[in-house]
């Protein structure tokens, strides 16, 4: 199976400018994920814990794991990838995006408050994904041609 390696790459400096989003993205969630799981009560983010109503569970844990390991984690290699221009980083683009979209959609969900970041995160996260797609589509596009069955000639 061939691989979705893009050839030729977007241009270095497109690599690199992704990559920093993905590693700022990253870090804030280690960031907040560690404050989270450090106090799951939310006080050190000024978050109560009344916020949690629509959640299954009374603290901040699990949330603050999920931010730490999915969102954080995810986007840090994501963005050591595309710093690196490796073959992986379209795809983890669009996952560890994809995952941020999600824990912000679920956030917005459960917590009836909203902050202006959110929007900002969200928007991101399209991005993230958009720019994982264009890394990975002409893989995708030339890997179809190539493996797509013939077609008999209507006549």
């Amino acid at each position: 199976m061939k691989s979705l390696i893009i050839r030729p790459w977007p241009p270095l400096a497109v690599c690199r400018a992704i990559a920093v989003v993905q590693l700022l993205v990253g870090l804030g969630a280690l960031a907040g994920g560690a404050l989270l799981v450090a106090d799951p009560s939310g006080s050190l983010l000024g978050m109560p814990s009344v916020l949690l109503g629509r959640m299954p569970f009374r603290t901040y844990l699990v949330p603050g794991v999920l931010l730490y390991t999915l969102v954080g984690g995810g986007n840090v290699v994501a963005g050591l990838l595309s710093w690196k221009r490796q073959a992986l980083a379209g795809l983890a683009a669009i996952t560890f995006g994809a995952a941020l979209a999600i824990y912000i959609g679920v956030e917005w969900y459960a917590i009836a408050l909203t902050h202006p970041l959110q929007f900002v995160l969200f928007a991101v996260a399209l991005l993230l994904v958009a720019c994982g797609i264009a890394f990975v589509w002409p893989g995708l596009r030339s890997f179809g041609a190539r493996h797509a069955p013939a077609v008999p000639a209507v006549r």
